[in-house]
């Protein structure tokens, strides 16, 4: 019942809030300050990596892009981005073999995830891991890198896991 009258009002005015408030009451201030700084971070690890690729594109030796997942826009202007699907690993591309004498890059796919801890399995969702799995089996090299950050906030580190660790099963064995 609700859920039709919250499409009656216009967004914004205060009927629209009032029944929105009653189907998804306000979120605990520490949970939402908690999730942007964890964005934040995400955020950041990947503009660290995008900065990598790009200098690993200038030196020839990788051509990677980040991706994302399906979208459309909507509102006014196209300003509201509505994510309707899964997407792929973050970056997507390709790297030169070291040998010289090998014609053809070999695809690359990368998820990259910033975790308070040690990386685990879990930490990917089903659809990034089959995802990487695909790009596996079709020859890439797939992996997931990692940032960790400590408990007040500053990165401690960076470390990549191959695909043989997160697709085992396993807490001890999953973890990079």
């Amino acid at each position: 019942m609700d859920a039709l009258l919250l499409r009656q009002y216009p967004p914004g005015s205060p009927e629209h809030a009032a029944v929105l408030s009653r189907i998804a009451p306000p979120k605990d201030a520490s949970r939402v300050a908690a999730g942007h700084k964890a964005v934040a971070f995400g955020a950041g690890w990947e503009a660290w990596l995008t900065e990598q690729h790009a200098a690993a594109h200038a030196a020839g030796i990788a051509f990677l892009r980040h991706v994302g997942p399906p979208h459309r826009r909507t509102g006014k202007g196209g300003t509201v981005i509505k994510i309707v699907g899964n997407g792929p690993a973050d970056f997507q591309g390709a790297i030169r073999p070291e040998d010289p004498h090998v014609p053809w890059w070999r695809l690359l796919a990368v998820e990259a995830k910033s975790v308070q801890d040690r990386l685990q399995r879990d930490d990917l969702a089903p659809h990034q891991r089959d995802d990487l799995a695909w790009a596996e089996s079709v020859g890439a090299s797939a992996s997931s890198w990692s940032s960790r950050t400590t408990s007040a906030g500053s990165r401690s580190g960076r470390g990549r896991c191959p695909g043989a660790r997160w697709r085992r099963a396993g807490s001890a064995a999953a973890a990079c």
